[in-house]
């Protein structure tokens, strides 16, 4: 049952994470890091509702500091973005975020998996995610990779990858962990929207899509913790990047992408490839 209960918490996060972003196609004009600090209220908010039900003050340093690490992921995320291009920068972070997971948990943590499933598993997500991070619209986004001008998204995925690690040295549960987390990001990010001064916001409107927003990315954060208390690092983590298929899905359905053939075939590719890693990744966790 708790294997069963890991699953589906992974895929509901994948489901969140996946759409938290959504204000930001709605609305291209939002500047990545006033972004990033209208969504911390979302983050804190639902960080000291489960302080208050676990009855816990959500201040832990290993929290705080793990959250104001996410934040440097993130914050090298749209800055990879912007000078790597949306389908190389997210593929080279989720990517990397994937192995390096999959790396700590096994090696770090001592998580036991069948090792022939899971390399199988993460070779099929890893292409499924290089299926899934062409450029939708049309337009060729295939540059050459070069080391050199990659290390923001190479950075963030390390993060991206990593930052859920020190819960398993805190002591703490994963709410209470996930409680001081959300304090750790709302800070950081205040620090960050005082000192960058981003653009502001057109309207009231992009500010509450963005406050939503962030409540749908930290109650996605706790379902990956929870779903890596019943499956592990190694395998939790990588099934919540199942998050790529479902922003695929908002762009091809919702914002009318992938008009070209050619388009629809890396979604179909992209979407066999994500889902048989999700499958063999499972197989790993219960053929042991």
């Amino acid at each position: 049952m708790e294997f069963g209960h890991g699953i589906l918490l992974a895929l509901g996060a994948s489901l969140l994470w996946g759409s938290y972003t959504v204000p930001m196609k709605a609305f291209s004009k939002i500047d990545p890091l006033r972004y990033l600090a209208w969504i911390s209220p979302g983050i804190l908010s639902v960080s000291l509702v489960i302080a208050w039900q676990q009855g816990v003050w959500p201040i832990s340093l290993w929290g705080v500091f793990d959250g104001a690490y996410w934040t440097i992921g993130a914050i090298l995320s749209f800055l990879a973005i912007q000078k790597e291009g949306l389908s190389g920068a997210s593929a080279r972070w989720m990517g990397t975020a994937i192995l390096v997971s999959f790396v700590l948990g096994v090696v770090v943590l001592g998580e036991e998996v069948n090792l022939l499933w899971a390399l199988a598993g993460l070779a099929l997500l890893l292409l499924g995610l290089f299926f899934g991070t062409k450029d939708f619209t049309g337009e060729s986004a295939n540059a050459a990779f070069s080391l050199r001008k990659s290390w923001r998204s190479l950075g963030a995925g390390l993060i991206f990858g990593s930052y859920y690690l020190p819960v398993h040295f805190s002591g703490l549960s994963s709410l209470e962990f996930s409680a001081s987390l959300g304090v750790g990001i709302a800070l950081t990010a205040a620090v960050v929207a005082l000192v960058a001064k981003p653009a502001p916001l057109e309207n009231y409107g992009q500010g509450v899509l963005a406050i939503i927003a962030g409540v749908g990315w930290n109650l996605a954060s706790v379902m990956a913790l929870l779903a890596i208390d019943a499956l592990g690092l190694a395998v939790g983590f990588p099934l919540t990047q199942l998050a790529l298929l479902v922003s695929i899905a908002w762009g091809v359905i919702v914002f009318g992408e992938a008009k070209s053939f050619a388009m629809r075939v890396y979604i179909v590719l992209a979407a066999l490839g994500l889902l048989g890693g999700a499958a063999l990744l499972g197989l790993a966790k219960s053929f042991i």
